[in-house]
């Protein structure tokens, strides 16, 4: 399933902030036969906000094997940056570089900790890669194509503030001025073609 189909899915949406449960249920629609549970624990937010775990159990005796995804976010962040860390993950549920072992999880967790300066002298695998730019695309699932362009005026009149949007869409602030940039219908249009 490609990235861009889910874009267009929800890019006319109006209404802040969006239902992460309905693209939850829009992406099983799709194919993804996971049960998704979004799941509150105790995560150290300076190392990690969240992470998508997928496994595979049995209901008893002799049934197929039911799949599931647990996205775990930790409880106690402010309720914008538990949507950002759910939209990323809902994102991931799609992706095909994905961490499949222990060693590559860590070696994530390692990549994604470092301070800026040095993320861009490293060579990341996929699934790395893939976790960066995935901030893009849950903003993009957050703030919907179709809501920037109606507050777009009101923005650029200075009458609402990024911390305005932040608060209708449920999303953390640097995220809003990343979506409410000049720079943004151009990636939109790059991100859709993934």
């Amino acid at each position: 399933m490609s990235f861009g189909k889910l874009l267009a899915k929800f890019e006319a949406q109006l209404d802040l902030p969006v239902n992460l449960s309905g693209v939850a249920e829009w992406i099983k629609g799709q194919g993804i036969r996971d049960e998704i549970e979004f799941v509150g624990v105790d995560l150290d937010v300076s190392v990690i906000r969240g992470f998508l775990y997928r496994y595979r159990y049995h209901k008893g005796g002799w049934t197929d094997a039911t799949y599931a995804a647990e996205i775990h976010y930790d409880r106690e962040q402010p309720p914008e940056w538990i949507n950002m860390v759910i939209a990323k993950e809902l994102v991931h549920l799609m992706d095909r570089n994905v961490c499949a072992k222990k060693e590559d999880f860590d070696q994530l967790v390692e990549r994604l900790s470092l301070p800026l300066e040095l993320k861009h002298m490293l060579e990341d695998p996929a699934f790395a890669a893939y976790d960066k730019f995935g901030d893009a695309f849950a903003a993009a699932l957050l703030l919907p194509l179709a809501a920037r362009e109606l507050l777009m005026p009101a923005y650029k009149l200075g009458v609402i503030t990024e911390k305005d949007i932040g608060e209708m869409a449920e999303m953390p602030v640097k995220y809003v001025r990343m979506v409410m940039s000049d720079v943004w219908e151009p990636l939109y249009e790059k991100m859709k073609g993934l």
